[in-house]
């Protein structure tokens, strides 16, 4: 068969792959520019002779190429075509960033019929502390240091206390502790083969620590202690092991956010807007469900963040939507960075770190793989990477207070006995 010649040695009549097209550009037929989704080709079985092919997920910057194409051709529109799929989801704003001055026409193909049903947010498993040695000879709580401790803040004061244990008090003096210091508190104790083993607790007993607590005991054990120095950790838990890198400024920690649930529908997000107080009016980036059935939203272009704030029909919004919480955000400057808000159902904050994680996927999902994320919520700053490999680290400053609360002094005048 003689293929014509065009780049690659496409055969004759098939869409090609932007990134094969060389300069000069060529002249591409009809009036409208065809952009097409590589996988929108397995729904889509026709198409004009004026079709591109692309994936936003491992194409780079594709403005050079689109504007060559739109330069030597005589194209008074732009069409774009592409699944109803989160990785397509910025496609379309790509290209019209690209080519402003040409009309965009999007086209959307489902890929299944009707919505799928939320996932019900899975329940929290019981506390398992058997990957944890129990202590032979627990340590007297007399014994230790406690210093408030946060990460993403400069605060250390609404953290947790955390405290350097070279052996663990018994667990009832741990919970006490929690009670004696009202707030989390939380353990952690090197171990022989390098790890860090980190336990957390409330009056009522053990939790499974959160990435805020695990990263403030490391960045307290670094900055008070003394007794970590920069490289990657294992940290144990009850829940298993994570790994951390700590450096000479910032924290990080593999933070499992996704998957991306589904994209919401234009009654959910309108009662969601609505509870918020916002007008419902559309944004660059559609709204979705990801991780635990948090839902993301982009605040609409003229409104201030600062001015929101939860709504009694918030809790009956995101009930309807399957969601468990929200997250509120609005683009600053770079693409990567955004202003945060983020509600529980009751109008409470997310825990600290949550929605950060779940954009600090999403964005880049849209973007570029390999971007670095600046989120900031009110006085936090939260930092994301998100590696070629789809691995999410979560990263940010720690702060320590200098003064601790000892561990005689904690339990002065009470019947504790170590």
């Amino acid at each position: 068969m003689e293929l014509c010649e065009r780049p690659g040695g496409c055969l004759p009549g098939l869409p090609i792959k932007l990134a094969l097209w060389g300069e000069p550009a060529p002249e591409l037929p009809g009036d409208t520019l065809t952009v097409l989704a590589d996988c929108a080709a397995l729904l889509q079985k026709e198409w004009s002779a004026a079709t591109v092919t692309v994936c936003p997920r491992v194409t780079g910057d594709m403005t050079a190429a689109l504007r060559a194409l739109s330069a030597a051709g005589d194209f008074r529109c732009v069409r774009v075509i592409a699944p109803d799929v989160p990785c397509c989801a910025g496609l379309a704003e790509h290209v019209a960033a690209a080519l402003p001055e040409r009309k965009l026409e999007r086209v959307l193909l489902p890929v299944s019929v009707g919505e799928p049903e939320p996932e019900p947010a899975p329940a929290p498993a019981p506390a398992d502390v058997s990957p944890i040695r129990a202590e032979t000879s627990p340590a007297p709580v007399s014994s230790l240091r406690f210093y408030p401790a946060a990460a993403f803040s400069p605060d250390a004061e609404p953290g947790v206390a955390a405290a350097f244990a070279r052996r663990f008090p018994a667990e009832e003096d741990m919970a006490l502790s929690a009670e004696k210091l009202r707030r989390e508190t939380v353990f952690i104790r090197p171990e022989r083969d390098g790890s860090l083993t980190v336990r957390a607790f409330a009056p009522a007993g053990e939790l499974q620590p959160g990435p805020a607590a695990i990263l403030a005991a490391a960045g307290m054990l670094r900055a008070r202690e003394r007794q970590l120095g920069s490289g990657t950790y294992n940290i144990r838990t009850v829940g298993g092991f994570v790994q951390i890198n700590v450096g000479e400024e910032l924290v990080w920690i593999e933070h499992a956010a996704g998957p991306l649930r589904r994209m919401l529908n234009e009654e959910e997000r309108a009662a969601l807007y609505a509870a918020l107080g916002l007008p419902d009016r559309e944004t660059e980036i559609r709204p979705c469900l990801a991780g635990d059935a948090a839902a993301l939203l982009e605040l609409p272009e003229g409104e201030e963040l600062s001015s929101v704030s939860a709504g009694e029909s918030l809790a009956a919004a995101l009930e309807k939507t399957g969601a468990s919480g929200i997250c509120l955000y609005r683009r600053t400057g770079a693409e990567e960075t955004a202003e945060i808000r983020s509600f529980g159902p009751e109008g409470d904050p997310l825990p600290p770190g949550r929605g950060a994680g779940l954009l600090g996927w999403w964005l880049p999902l849209l973007r570029r793989a390999g971007a670095e994320c600046v989120f900031r919520e009110e006085d936090r700053e939260y930092r994301t990477f998100t590696g070629p490999d789809g691995r999410l680290f979560l990263g940010g400053r720690v702060s320590s207070g200098a003064s601790p609360i000892r561990g005689e002094e904690l339990f002065s005048g009470c019947d504790h006995q170590d």
